[in-house]
């Protein structure tokens, strides 16, 4: 069973829940959302869902700047169309985007107790990137907002990352999702392009035997 892969993605300005549907889950699956809000003040409540039960990774932000979250579960049960939601906590209406991964036990996926992560923000002007540990051949999940709001239609993933989300609004903010494979003790993961001054980026390491 290959990744699963699933987005709830729009440039409204709304303050809808993020929701997604796993097809069918088995217990032992990685399951890992990572989302991004326009702003520090619009914040997300943790994701749920029926054998899930979600720990935050990363929560990352900065005055004048998205926020980007991550969290993972490892399912404690299977079932078919499991729903997944994570409602708006705070901030009220705002452009808002997150994608679900499912990364299947049968494929070798898993989670360490403590799994890599990173979490960083724009310091000057550069393209949104950074080093992520972890060993060559696991898989990262990769989010990023720009609340410039840059047309990133010269978008370049670093490490042939595969895209999983590209949501631009021109009067709000810009926000990416995306996985990769990781390519070594210290892989930079994010985009080569395009350049801004007030992105967010969060990354996190699942396991790959």
């Amino acid at each position: 069973m290959a990744v699963t892969v699933l987005t709830d993605a729009s440039t409204a300005i709304d303050s809808r829940t993020l929701s997604w549907t796993i097809p069918t889950l088995a217990t032992g699956d990685v399951v890992v959302v990572a989302a991004v809000t326009w702003d520090t003040a619009s914040t997300l409540n943790p994701p749920s869902g029926t054998g899930l039960s979600f720990t935050e990774r990363v929560n990352v932000s900065g005055s004048g700047k998205t926020r980007v979250y991550i969290w993972t579960a490892v399912a404690s049960s299977g079932g078919s169309s499991v729903a997944v939601t994570s409602s708006v906590l705070a901030g009220g209406a705002c452009v808002h985007t997150g994608a679900c991964y499912q990364l299947p036990t049968g494929d070798g996926y898993s989670l360490a107790g403590s799994p890599n992560t990173l979490a960083a923000t724009a310091s000057g002007s550069s393209a949104p990137q950074g080093a992520l540990t972890g060993t060559s051949g696991n898989l990262a999940v990769v989010a990023i907002g720009d609340w410039l709001a840059t047309d990133g239609s010269s978008r370049a993933w670093l490490v042939s990352a595969t895209e999983a989300y590209y949501t631009y609004s021109a009067t709000n903010s810009t926000q990416y999702g995306a996985r990769c494979t990781l390519t070594g003790a210290s892989t930079t993961v994010g985009l080569s392009a395009p350049t801004t001054s007030a992105w967010t980026i969060g990354a996190l390491e699942v396991l790959k035997s």
